[in-house]
């Protein structure tokens, strides 16, 4: 939910977010209504007011699901809510499939649009500063958050991938279809893919030294086999990977994490630093690219 704001000084908090589990929808409706006269009602005790018309809610379903559904109506202070199946949070836009298909062709608008500019300005700019206005304009976008929507589950990646390469084609003065790999080769830099390998792989790092705050839980998200069984094994000091029913829960960190991480070469593993550990898997990821 969003848009509380607090009178009178009028202190706006944005990006609020409530979230509600049921597997019967009638028993959701109930639920969500109940807690929300709850909250409605801590607000007015609190001097504090919710902007509705600000104020949706979305409904998380399989894409592949065929069955009907309800039609659920929230209400609060007797307004009804807006139901929404996209919308943005944190600058991430998040649609009720979890495919990612409306951020990602929301980043490829942004990529294409600077790999025109930069197309542009190519004749009177040398490749080093080509691919300095890259890393400034089109990088951070496809960065931002890639842990979480450019997973192999988002179907959408791909369009995404042609437009990166198209403007590494642009930066380095190349042929329409020439081979992209020994360019990402030639400039250090990652394809979309392996930033989303990267930064996984430094959320592993993070968790298995437990660098992440205390108060997130996220440092013994992952557990080893050894503390599963006593065999002594050389799998031993690796992550435990617990079998998934479904193709939603095989994506996900904890899965996916789990089996990065005990991919990689233990000097990597090894590193004694997180930044000393992102320079190495870099130049790990970097090295399986084709020079040309």
């Amino acid at each position: 939910m969003k848009g509380m704001v607090a009178a009178p000084q009028f202190i706006s908090i944005h990006d609020t977010n409530i979230l509600f589990s049921h597997k019967d929808e009638n028993s959701l409706e109930t639920l969500i209504n109940n807690e929300l006269e709850t909250i409605s009602n801590w607000f007015k005790l609190n001097k504090l007011s919710l902007n509705v018309k600000k104020t949706n809610f979305m409904i998380f379903k399989n894409k592949h699901t065929t069955k009907h559904q309800k039609e659920i109506n929230i209400h609060i202070n007797n307004n009804k809510l807006e139901k929404v199946h996209t919308t943005k949070f944190l600058g991430i836009l998040i649609d009720d499939n979890l495919s990612w298909k409306s951020h990602t062709s929301h980043i490829s608008k942004i990529v294409s649009k600077y790999n025109g500019i930069i197309r542009k300005v190519r004749p009177f700019l040398p490749q080093e500063s080509l691919f300095t206005l890259y890393n400034t304009f089109a990088v951070p976008y496809i960065s931002y958050c890639n842990i979480i929507w450019a997973d192999k589950n988002n179907s959408h990646l791909e369009s995404l991938f042609l437009l990166q390469k198209r403007i590494i084609r642009t930066c380095t003065n190349s042929l329409w279809l020439a081979h992209t790999e020994p360019l990402f080769k030639q400039l250090n830099t990652l394809k979309i893919q392996d930033i989303h390998f990267h930064q996984l792989g430094t959320f592993m790092f993070n968790s298995h030294h437990k660098l992440f705050p205390t108060d997130l839980s996220l440092n013994n998200l992952f557990i080893t086999n050894a503390s599963i069984h006593d065999h002594l094994t050389r799998q031993a000091s690796n992550f435990h990977v617990n079998l998934t029913k479904t193709k939603l829960a095989d994506n996900t960190i904890k899965i996916q994490g789990a089996l990065l991480w005990n991919s990689l070469p233990q000097s990597i593993k090894s590193s004694p630093s997180v930044s000393s550990f992102k320079t190495n898997f870099k130049k790990h990821l970097i090295s399986s690219y084709i020079s040309g």
